[in-house]
């Protein structure tokens, strides 16, 4: 939320999305699994998607000690 890439109307369904995944490849609590909630939560609004998608990206680089 401090970073822009959701509102906190988007917490519930990420955290609905983290706890219960889709899809079977997306059980392990990987960062890739915590992207996929966060992807799947922000679907809809094309226009603010790939702004946050580029955030959440950064975000998720840096805690996997990518530059």
């Amino acid at each position: 939320m401090d970073k822009g890439i959701c509102s906190n109307q988007h917490i519930p369904k990420i955290l609905q999305k983290w706890r219960h995944p889709a899809h079977p490849c997306f059980q392990p609590r990987t960062l890739w699994s915590l992207q996929n909630a966060f992807t799947e939560s922000l679907k809809g609004n094309l226009n603010l998607l790939p702004a946050r998608t580029e955030t959440l990206h950064r975000l998720l680089d840096v805690q996997a000690g990518v530059n």
